[in-house]
């Protein structure tokens, strides 16, 4: 069967849509084939055709009448016989309209071949014109038919025009010729933009429901894997009870990253946004695994930008647990080398950024750096960790990248948008505190010797680095007989102390050399294993705790200066010469008295509270430090994020440091996430605490 449209596209086989098309063809065409009869009848009435040609112009009404008549059957009883045979109807429909535009030509023609150009004929044109230019646009999505349409209601008349002659019949029938082929050009344009249209609109129709099917799956997905987690969880605390040792270890670290987990696709997991140090606390998290890495012959090390804030805003226990999972991956990998922790802020803004923590996992042999037995469970936890790693980086804004070097370096890169807490961006060291001292550092690594190196360089030092300790001997004995003394040298414990031993020994044996102060970078278990092994040699031996970072640094050398030489006594210098302003806060008056009687020779102002409220009504006098009771976290932290908002209103430029101190040691170290800057240890003797609380009070 011939059919004036042949549907092609998904569009145009969707029976909802095309019922849209004809019905609003239908629409359109109904008004036109009104307004087209009547405004024949008004064209006609009491014109020149109508009194030379009576018997024409009845045969023209009635051939029209019919046409009208036979086309509104289909347009008024559309409702009734489209929805048996829509293509049918479609169909029958284009061919009565044709036979109407073919009487219309009947009709132009006629009354151009009579009137020849004159009297109505003009317009009855000019109508014609305006006549199917409307009609366009109820035909325009069947372009085919529409062209057909278009050629018999125009071309027959502007032929005849041109067959008549003369200036008006050439004229009228050239303008009409241009006009078909203009308005047939828009029309199929029209046409391609209509189904293209649809087409857009039909895609994106489909895709919504798609996608809807799929979050339907998803919420399904999500609602099975909640409930499986939550069974997991329960299941884990009674695996967890049964086992011992190293299995039990194991299953709770497991059980801790699925419970996160579960937290975090549940979205009970909130990101925070409180102010914190953030050098003290990636300091504190590394510290925490410094033992660990002892065991496996890792050096674990810290090395923070000279550029990066003091203190940022932003969730430090959500940044902590991101931190620990990717510290303890690396671990769990390496059985030698170097694992690094290198942190850098990026400003994007005056007062905001981007935080970027690598961590790496390297060496300098070619082999050996990865453990090759790895079993089962030490793989589930990696995975997990990872996993629960990248959802929390995912909630503060950013992602972690893993990148590798197969069987040479691993590294892990974690991302984080962060605002800098105070506008001031304090860096919690003097720049250049040490300027004209020289220190000799000495390592075989000589990545680390290069990150240290640009450590000292920030402090001002002078720099010389050697990578054997035989070299350094002969250095320090040149730049003593130069009269350029080499003040201190810096090096690390090794594994079975002997080097550090050796050395010690070698600058005793040299009288030239006994001046110069030996710092030595140790972990806590190596602080007590070397202090055995050297025993008496301990003079001008101080002690520097790893990872060593600016602030390590900076303290260390303090106390190193402080000490009286007897050979050059121009290194001496004062190190606090200001009074400082303690305000103490604590509801124990054990503490306060305790803390108080330690401090009794110092250089500070104390004044000590047991109430909250009357500590921050004194920020008016503008304390130097706060110490502060963190024996309870909870009233630690919400103490802390209050003292933030009335000093921000206060003085928004800086803010007042705050150490934290209890009662338990082991709990102090992990209260860096409420927000303290630093803790303080009851157990150090008074002049360490002193010179802890002066270096603080002197940097606000």
């Amino acid at each position: 069967m011939f059919s004036f449209f042949v549907p092609v596209s998904k569009v145009q086989k969707d029976r909802r849509i095309m019922r849209e098309t004809d019905a609003r063809m239908a629409k359109y065409s109904r008004r036109g084939l009104i307004v087209n009869f009547i405004a024949f009848l008004i064209c006609l009435y009491g014109g020149q055709f109508l009194k030379q040609n009576k018997e024409l112009t009845i045969i023209l009404t009635i051939g029209l009448l019919l046409v009208t008549f036979l086309r509104g059957i289909f347009l008024f009883r559309f409702d009734h016989i489209y929805p048996r045979a829509p293509q049918q109807w479609r169909n029958r429909y284009f061919i009565a309209t044709l036979i109407g535009a073919l009487w219309w030509s009947v009709i132009m023609c006629s009354i151009t071949i009579v009137l020849e150009m004159r009297y109505e004929a003009p317009l009855f044109w000019l109508y014609t014109v305006v006549f199917f230019s409307s009609t366009a646009h109820a035909f325009a999505p069947f372009q085919k038919f529409l062209s057909v349409y278009q050629f018999l209601g125009l071309v027959p008349a502007a032929i005849v025009a041109l067959l008549l002659g003369g200036t008006q019949g050439y004229l009228y029938g050239g303008l009409l010729l241009v006009f078909y082929v203009v308005l047939t050009h828009q029309c199929r344009l029209m046409s391609e933009n209509y189904w293209e249209r649809l087409e857009a609109s039909y895609a994106l129709s489909r895709k919504a429901v798609t996608l809807e099917e799929e979050k339907k799956d998803t919420r399904a997905s999500a609602r099975l894997n909640l409930d499986f987690l939550t069974y997991l969880v329960s299941d884990f605390d009674k695996l967890i009870e049964k086992s011992t040792g190293r299995q039990k270890e194991v299953l709770q670290g497991l059980h801790k990253n699925i419970q996160r987990f579960e937290r975090i696709l549940r979205k009970d997991l909130k990101i925070k946004n409180s102010v914190f140090n953030i050098r003290h606390e990636i300091q504190s998290i590394a510290a925490d695994y410094m033992e660990r890495a002892d065991r496996k012959g890792v050096l674990l090390e810290t090395s923070l930008s000279p550029t990066l804030p003091m203190r940022l805003r932003g969730d430090p226990k959500r940044l902590g647990g991101v931190l620990q999972n990717l510290i303890e991956i690396g671990l769990e990998h390496m059985q030698n080398g170097m694992l690094l922790v290198e942190a850098e802020f990026v400003r994007e803004y005056e007062h905001a950024g981007e935080l970027y923590i690598t961590v790496s996992l390297n060496t300098e042999k070619q082999k050996g750096l990865f453990s090759r037995e790895i079993d089962e469970n030490i793989l589930l936890k990696e995975n997990l960790s990872y996993a629960v790693s990248q959802a929390l980086a995912e909630l503060m804004e950013g992602g972690i990248e893993r990148l590798e070097i197969p069987g040479r370096e691993l590294s892990y890169r974690f991302n984080a948008k962060l605002d800098i807490a105070d506008k001031a961006g304090q860096l919690d060291f003097h720049r250049n505190s040490f300027a004209g001292h020289t220190v000799m550092l000495i390592n075989k690594n000589a990545g680390l010797v290069d990150i240290k190196r640009q450590a000292l360089e920030a402090l001002g030092f002078n720099v010389i680095t050697e990578t054997q300790n035989e070299r350094a001997l002969s250095v320090l004995q040149a730049h003593t007989r130069q009269s350029k003394p080499i003040e201190a040298v810096i090096y690390y414990f090794e594994s079975d102390a002997k080097e550090a031993q050796h050395f010690n020994k070698l600058l005793k044996t040299k009288k030239e050399l006994h001046y110069i102060k030996q710092i030595v970078a140790v972990s806590d278990s190596q602080k007590i294993s070397l202090q055995r092994r050297l025993k008496n040699q301990m003079s001008n031996v101080f002690m520097l705790n790893r990872p060593v970072g600016l602030f390590e640094l900076e303290s260390i050398f303090h106390r190193v200066y402080a000490e009286k030489n007897d050979v050059d006594q121009s290194i001496e210098f004062s190190l606090y010469p200001n009074v400082c302003k303690l305000h103490l806060l604590s509801e124990s008056f054990r503490l306060r008295q305790s803390m108080s009687a330690k401090l009794a020779h110092s250089q500070l102002l104390i004044r000590d509270f047991s109430n909250e409220q009357a500590l921050l009504e004194s920020l008016q006098a503008q304390p130097d430090l706060i110490l502060l009771d963190v024996s309870s976290r909870k009233a630690a932290r919400s103490f802390i994020s209050r003292l933030r908002e009335f000093e921000h209103e206060l003085t928004p430029e800086t803010m007042v440091p705050v150490l934290g101190f209890s009662d338990d040691a082991e709990e102090t170290c992990t209260v860096y996430d409420i927000g303290i800057d630093d803790r303080v240890d009851l157990n150090d003797s008074a002049e360490e605490l002193i010179s802890l609380l002066h270096y603080w009070g002197t940097l606000h």
